[in-house]
């Protein structure tokens, strides 16, 4: 094993991970650093491990949504043999909630600017697409003992689907 290396990743998750990979492939000598006793042990073990796209930056969405492209890809990505177990991509989409924090506008502006295809749901849509969401709009959020928890919807919800 060398002792001395031309790049040094601190943090083995996701993205030490794959950035070590790529620096590596690119021909230098990597050493990966983690405070974990193994690569994925730290917040990427405890990810959903969803692939989004709603990013309030356009670089964020440019990022995520080539991400996409090389999930699809993955098996030929790592030049892992067939039959290899891997973690793989099941495209299903993601339902972001109508919220006032992060408006609709804020996403599909880098959405229509990057390529990223989705759909505007209304309340009615999403009760269809997804019948197990409660569409109820219920803000701000309350803790369960204040008397205000249990009040009626004050409107309803649609989503934004990619």
């Amino acid at each position: 094993m060398s002792t001395t290396a031309e790049a040094v990743v601190v943090g083995a998750g996701v993205i030490g991970a794959s950035t070590a990979l790529e620096l590596a492939r690119s021909g230098l000598r990597v050493t990966v650093v983690d405070r974990f006793g193994g690569a994925g042990n730290g917040s990427t073990s405890a990810s959903s491990a969803v692939v989004r796209f709603t990013y309030p930056t356009v670089e964020g969405v440019t990022a995520a949504w080539e991400s996409r492209h090389c999930w699809e890809a993955w098996r030929d990505h790592l030049g892992a043999p067939a039959g290899e177990p891997l973690a793989s991509y099941i495209r299903c989409g993601v339902a972001l909630l109508d919220v006032d924090f992060a408006p609709r506008a804020l996403f599909t502006r880098h959405f229509d600017a990057v390529g990223v295809p989705y759909e505007e749901w209304d309340a009615d849509e999403l009760a269809a697409r997804l019948p197990a969401v409660d569409t109820g709009r219920y803000w701000p959020p309350r803790p369960v003992d204040d008397d205000a928890f249990f009040a009626d919807a004050s409107g309803r919800l649609g989503a934004l689907h990619t």
